[in-house]
């Protein structure tokens, strides 16, 4: 079992720390990432490790990374969205199947048009297979099926630190760009059986978990859905995921944005352009990389009927920073649901070919079985 890890940041080095920790099958693992600090990082982070190599390599230099990668088996895209696509095309060029994290609506689409072709080659792609889109999509997929119809599907996920941090309360825990794509970029909803589009950061509700995060506030934001939209449109009336901040996030957000930051039309200040929202970017990515301990708070709920009587199915998954591995909870959360995926394609256990929607491709239970081996562990209950 040959794999290559594209990146080396948070998310692939949760994916390589599961590989090497929780897959004994693994022959080989090239970590093909840019930044020789970063190697050098994670050279030490795994020692001894004689099924572990490492090339550092712009991923852009396609010629270079075609002939570094032939003969491997699955290709994990830990890099942000935009090179997902090309990526992709990368590994029908050399017979590898691929996964990635998603995260971005107009690369799925066009991922998903390169079924066809991956499917005459035997090649099996599952694109968004993070945490959301990715692991709120396997929960709202088995709250499905356990129900002869469904009426509402609602999702509601957050990476957050565990206290409140100023001045957003809130810390980066991926690229900011991807960050701001959510919060700008349109929102896919059904509803009443239809796909509407509706602007994001809006339909502000409360929710709440257990101590200390009895009150935290949801909204709507882009990418969070996957393929869900389009797979269950014929299945579900009502279906959306919405953010999950502390109360107030959304309301300065917006504050932002009306000032003008969302901008990407570049301005002259003392004779220098700058692009606004390139701006708020590096700025956030600068003032809310704090590292603190974190938490992911999710919730699923799928409502419908049964055996002509009605059912909610609730799951929920609370997790926060494991102290001893060093693991985030959003590096764990994202980067074993990720693994968890590729060693199932891995060993044939999803062996359907073409780019694949993970909702249809994915068995439930065994992700389930798989994240509890990891202390990831979902609640499910009826009502």
């Amino acid at each position: 079992m040959k794999v290559a890890l594209l990146g080396g940041g948070f998310m692939g080095y949760a994916i390589l720390y599961d590989f090497l920790h929780n897959y004994p099958d693994i022959q080989e693992i090239i970590v093909v990432e840019k930044n020789a600090e970063r190697i050098n990082y994670l050279w030490k982070q795994f020692p001894n490790q004689n099924n572990l190599s490492f090339l550092q390599l712009d991923i852009t230099e396609t010629d270079q990374l075609k002939n570094a990668l032939l003969g491997y088996r699955l290709l994990i895209s830990a890099v942000p969205y935009q090179y997902n696509l090309e990526l992709l095309k990368l590994a029908l060029e050399i017979g590898a199947h691929f996964i990635d994290l998603g995260g971005n609506e107009t690369v799925l689409q066009q991922q998903l048009a390169l079924d066809e072709k991956a499917r005459k080659l035997g090649i099996t792609a599952i694109p968004a297979c993070g945490l959301a889109p990715g692991l709120v999509s396997i929960l709202a997929m088995d709250g499905i099926k356990h129900l002869d119809s469904t009426e509402a599907v609602k999702m509601y996920c957050g990476g957050l630190p565990q206290h409140k941090l100023p001045p957003l309360d809130y810390q980066i825990v991926f690229s900011a760009h991807g960050l701001l794509n959510e919060y700008l970029e349109p929102v896919k909803v059904i509803e009443n059986g239809k796909i509407m589009e509706k602007p994001p950061l809006t339909e502000l509700e409360a929710v709440h978990f257990s101590p200390p995060y009895t009150s935290m506030e949801a909204f709507l934001t882009s990418g969070g859905t996957g393929t869900l939209i389009y797979t269950q449109q014929d299945r579900v009336e009502n279906l959306f995921y919405k953010t999950i901040r502390y109360p107030g996030h959304a309301d300065k957000m917006r504050f932002l944005f009306e000032l003008g930051f969302k901008s990407e039309e570049p301005i002259v200040i003392n004779g220098q352009e700058i692009s606004p929202r390139q701006f708020l970017e590096t700025l956030l990515q600068k003032n809310l990389t704090f590292n603190a301990p974190d938490v992911v708070l999710t919730r699923v709920e799928v409502s419908g009927v049964a055996e002509d009587t009605p059912r909610k199915m609730v799951y929920e998954l609370v997790d926060v920073q494991d102290e001893v591995s060093g693991l985030s909870a959003m590096m764990r959360t994202t980067g074993f649901t990720t693994a968890i995926i590729g060693q199932l394609i891995l060993e044939g256990v999803i062996d359907a070919t073409g780019v694949l929607p993970l909702e249809e491709s994915v068995p439930t239970d065994v992700v389930f079985q798989r994240l509890k081996q990891r202390n990831l562990i979902i609640n499910r209950s009826v009502q």
